[in-house]
This record gives C-alpha cells, sequence and structure tokens, in this order.
C-alpha cells in the first residue's frame, strides 16, 4: 500500500510535512522496479524533522532528516555517519561536507530486519526548507536503491 501525502498544514511558524515519491532499483536481472512513497514533517524551523519511506512489498522505513545549512555543526552529522561507519560519497571532513551540501537533506532510516536507508535530496528552493521540494536518490543496505526520489511540500 502507498501513502499519500498526508498531513495537516499547519500555520504559518509551525511544523510542516509533505510527501513524496521516488522509484526502487533492485539491481537484480529481470526485476521491475517498484513506487516508494515518502512522507515527511519538519520541525517548525523546518531544517530537521522525521521522515518515512513506505515500498510496495510492504517494507517500512522511518528515520530522521537534516537540512544541511553553514550553521550545521559536524556533532549534526553524526548520527547519519555512525550506522554506516563513515560519511557518505567519500565525503572524508565533515566541514567539506557541510560546505558541498548546504542547500540538501540528509535522512537516516531504519526498517526491517535491521535494514537502513539513507537518502539526500537537493531542494529547489534551500531558504525555504523541504518545503520547497527536492530531488535526490537513496540507498538502501541491501544494495537497492531509489532513484528520482523526490520531496514535496503540502499544498
Amino acid at each position: 500500500m502507498i501513502l499519500g501525502a498526508s498531513a495537516l498544514a499547519l500555520v504559518a511558524g509551525c511544523a510542516t510535512s509533505g510527501g513524496g515519491s521516488g522509484t526502487l532499483e533492485t539491481g537484480k536481472p529481470g526485476e521491475a522496479s517498484e513506487p516508494v512513497a515518502f512522507q515527511w514533517n519538519a520541525a517548525p524551523d523546518a531544517t530537521r524533522g522525521t521522515i518515512r519511506a513506505e515500498l510496495m512489498d510492504g517494507r517500512d522505513f522511518s528515520g530522521e532528516f537534516l537540512q544541511v545549512t553553514t550553521e550545521t555543526r559536524a556533532t549534526d552529522l553524526d548520527p547519519y555517519w555512525d550506522v554506516w561507519g563513515g560519511p557518505w560519497y567519500g565525503m572524508a571532513d565533515d566541514t567539506a561536507f557541510i560546505r558541498q551540501y548546504t542547500g540538501r537533506v540528509i535522512a537516516q532510516l531504519t526498517g526491517p530486519e535491521g535494514e537502513r536507508m539513507r537518502c539526500h535530496f537537493q531542494l529547489a528552493d534551500p531558504e525555504a526548507g523541504p518545503q520547497s521540494g527536492g530531488m535526490g536518490d537513496c540507498e538502501l543496505s541491501t544494495g537497492e536503491r531509489i532513484q528520482d526520489a523526490m520531496l514535496r511540500g503540502q499544498r
């Protein structure tokens, strides 16, 4: 079952929310790609929040996201590195990661039987936060990938 982008749009200054979608690519010959549904809720400042991804096969992943800004501290990144045994995409220096990834959202999710998922999205308008929407991709600990992952704000 795929989730719709169901959340309440609250008054200005309050939390924001939205949904999204993507395509699960298993990389296994003969297996078709499958849709993935995302749902997110942000804290009032929109730089942190929770995110959920539901796969067609019934796997459900949930966790937290962080919008990387110039105010992001290296210690803010620790929860996103620790589970995977180090920084993403060869970024060995937290300061370099923050500088390069400002305007992006990174997410760390856990799923059934200890599976993990990590995602990164480039925001359409970083100053507006995830409400502006964004595009990216995700990687599962199983080696599967979610391509063309999209976040969108609640309308």
